[in-house]
């Protein structure tokens, strides 16, 4: 699956969940808050990180909402 499918995948996932899909500050600032808490992982793990599915999806997403 390239970046563009995936795209679709998860802007139709949000769309049939509710979620925003217009707000793209609201979208980064989750976005940072992932990643804040994926470096936290690492950090107090020492490089265990567990992300699941939606958080790559939402990333991926924000950076389609930037287009």
């Amino acid at each position: 699956m390239d970046l563009k499918e995936m795209q679709k995948v998860v802007y139709k996932n949000k769309i049939d969940k509710g979620f925003n899909v217009t707000d793209v500050n609201k979208e980064f600032c989750l976005l940072y808050g992932e990643v804040a808490e994926a470096y936290e992982a690492y950090r107090k793990k020492k490089g265990i990180i567990n992300l699941n599915p939606g958080e790559i999806y939402s990333a991926v997403h924000t950076i389609e909402c930037t287009e």
